[in-house]
């Protein structure tokens, strides 16, 4: 899946303020790395510091597992300086250059209103946000001629904003087509947590699984975890279902 290592990443954190404070993990001294039950233990202990040199005091755990047939990455911050923790991104493939040929790489999403194959983003940079723009916070990237896919979703009980990121670089031909002969891609997952001076962002894991077919079996992976821990409430202790109808106004709709 990642052909060009030049291109990975780790984390990048961005502080509230003007302007704003920028870490990028890949320049920080990584203080230690050990092994977990199930895979990776890694620490940036603070100072970070960010893309102008200034030492800021925060640090960094991240996780990565190989748990039944995924890989989860999971990352905490501890904000110690006097601004909020305004964006979190992990974690950061970089170098993707399609399931087999790129030129039989199809991707989906689960956005609101239908799940259809398309290309990859054509765009040097898109950013799509769960729930505003998807209904379902999964993407699926796989290949039919192969019958391989890849499946990327956070596995987030609190429900919170997240974007999902695609980038290009350098990605395009000076005619604006593509460069199937660049392995350029880059995808990450974008949380905006505002955590407060002295507290603890805990992140949600983010699953990458490798399975047979397409974004049939992408989807039901996401319905798995989705019903094994959002349960549908007793009917009888719901006084929503002991009406025979309901009505909702809504008002100052364009």
């Amino acid at each position: 899946l990642i052909t060009e290592p030049r291109a990975a990443g780790s984390f990048r954190l961005a502080l509230a303020g003007r302007p704003a404070a920028v870490i990028v993990g890949n320049e920080q001294r990584l203080a230690s790395s050990g092994t977990s039950p199930n895979g990776l233990l890694l620490r940036w202990n603070g100072p970070l510091t960010d893309t102008t040199g200034k030492q800021l005091d925060l640090s960094v755990t991240m996780r990565v597992e190989l748990l039944d047939q995924s890989i989860r990455f999971q990352l905490d911050a501890l904000n110690r300086t006097d601004r909020r923790l305004s964006e979190a991104w992990y974690p950061i493939l970089g170098g993707i250059s399609g399931v087999g040929d790129r030129r039989d790489t199809q991707w989906t999403r689960g956005d609101w209103f239908l799940n259809s194959p398309v290309t990859p983003p054509a765009e040097a940079e898109t950013v799509e946000t769960y729930p505003f723009w998807m209904g379902k916070p999964w993407i699926e990237f796989y290949n039919t001629k192969l019958n391989q896919a890849v499946y990327f979703s956070p596995h987030d009980l609190l429900g919170r904003l997240q974007s999902f990121r695609y980038e290009r670089r350098p990605g395009f031909k000076p005619s604006g087509e593509p460069d199937y002969d660049l392995p350029i891609g880059v995808i990450n997952q974008i949380y905006t947590p505002f955590t407060k001076p002295g507290e603890t962002f805990e992140g949600p894991p983010v699953v990458i699984q490798f399975h047979d077919g397409d974004w049939h079996t992408g989807a039901k992976i996401y319905r798995k975890w989705f019903t094994s821990n959002f349960k549908i409430r007793d009917p009888r202790k719901d006084w929503l279902r002991q009406e025979m109808a309901f009505q909702v106004m809504m008002f100052l709709f364009p």
